[in-house]
């Protein structure tokens, strides 16, 4: 039987409805998204639409009525991607199509400090913690898919932020949705 969205819903809601440390929902909530990225039966045509001022497209599967559990396909136009940012909540991440490159920042004082990259393909999961910074990138010739789950819907997070991996400056950083 297909594992698809409703089941994945299902499944996660039952994950987060206890209470658990950040790590531990982590740790619970990325073999389903391993789970539901095998499936493919969720994928539409348009998921691969970009917005190409942002340089990727943002498409919602499922949002809870209180914003909670956030689950989008992200696509990202080749040689584009997103700027070193926090997502206030956890996420998790996991490769479709192509591959999404994921470098990991720190910040030291007011800059910041690249700790390395861990590049997604197809059925690998990345996790990262409410506080992580990290920047994306689509380095290849051909628009790109991820799968992207959160605790909370990312527009609607007080703490999330963009960063200027040069000076450290933080700023807003709100996503267009398609």
């Amino acid at each position: 039987m297909d594992y698809g969205l409703d089941n994945f819903v299902k499944d996660l809601r039952s994950v987060v409805s206890t209470s658990l440390a950040e790590a531990a929902v982590l740790d619970r909530v990325k073999p389903l998204v391993e789970r539901l990225a095998r499936s493919r039966s969720w994928i539409k045509p348009e998921h691969y639409e970009c917005n190409p001022e942002q340089g990727f497209g943002v498409h919602v599967l499922h949002e809870d009525p209180d914003h909670r559990l956030w689950v989008v396909a992200v696509a990202w136009l080749p040689q584009r991607g997103a700027p070193p940012h926090n997502h206030g909540t956890w996420a998790v991440v996991a490769g479709i199509e192509g591959e999404e490159k994921n470098v990991l920042w720190r910040r030291r004082g007011e800059r910041l400090e690249r700790q390395g990259s861990e590049t997604l393909g197809p059925g690998q999961v990345a996790t990262f913690l409410s506080n992580a910074i990290h920047s994306v990138a689509n380095d290849g010739d051909r628009t790109t898919l991820s799968l992207h789950v959160y605790g909370t819907n990312l527009n609607l997070v007080a703490e999330r932020s963009r960063f200027d991996p040069e000076t450290g400056a933080e700023a807003p950083f709100q996503l267009r949705l398609q």
